[in-house]
């Protein structure tokens, strides 16, 4: 049997495939259904924050240095491509780093790690300026960044 990932935060399954999940206040909640998901939107302040802080203490940080600063454009991109890397709880994107604390399992280390070294990678060599730009210019492929 898998491990999970993190605990639904409606009705504390654990959950295994991280499908369905809501920024608020700068925190990632994960949950088990779209149910579970559209009943935490409904009055997010009947939860508690406790889930919030047993994460924070068996969570990991990852740290991308950005070269220069990011215009709000790419740091709204970098931070919803982020926010799909399953495990991810918060970014934090000032002029000089990018902070992305996340959890993970013993088996999805190597993979969350990985695809952060693609996203640092990628930055430094100017892609998310690329493709800002392609969403831009298309406004079909905008990204809606009020929800990860």
């Amino acid at each position: 049997m898998s491990e999970a990932l993190a605990k639904c935060v409606v009705c504390h399954r654990d959950v295994q495939e991280i499908m369905f999940r809501c920024f608020y206040y700068d925190v990632v909640y994960h949950f088990c259904s779209k149910k579970c998901l559209e009943v935490f939107k409904l009055s997010p302040s009947n939860y508690p924050e406790s889930n919030i802080e047993t994460l924070v203490k068996i969570s990991r940080q990852y740290i991308i240095s950005l070269k220069k600063p990011l215009d709000r454009q790419s740091v709204d991109l970098i931070r919803m491509v982020l926010l799909k890397v399953p495990g991810v709880l918060k970014v934090v994107i000032n002029i000089q780093n990018i902070y992305v604390t996340y959890v993970t399992n013993n088996s999805q280390e190597d993979e969350s790690v990985k695809a952060f070294s693609e996203i640092d990678r990628a930055i430094r060599n100017g892609w998310f300026e690329c493709l800002k730009d392609k969403l831009a210019s298309n406004k079909t492929l905008k990204p809606d960044v009020t929800e990860p």
